[in-house]
């Protein structure tokens, strides 16, 4: 799994809006785990390891922005 966190395509406005810091990630096996991001505009990866039908992402902690009060994540890609 990756992601890249945050508005990632404009270095000078990634720090305006708030980042996942730490995600939750429950997978379709009933098993969970916790993904600490690091506040970077590279992709970051997960290797889940194991075959599963869906995976749920909760943001748990999120590093604030220093203009916009949202959360934002620039996209999301799942390998098989």
């Amino acid at each position: 799994v990756g992601i890249v966190i945050g508005d990632a395509y404009d270095p000078s406005t990634f720090p305006d809006s708030s980042r996942p810091k730490t995600l939750r990630v429950a997978f379709s096996d009933g098993s969970n785990e916790t993904w600490n991001l690091t506040d970077s505009m590279e992709w970051q990866f997960l290797d889940v390891g194991k075959s599963i039908a869906w995976i749920k992402f909760t943001i748990e902690e999120a590093t604030l922005g220093r203009r916009y009060n949202d959360t934002s994540v620039g996209e999301v890609r799942v390998w098989e």
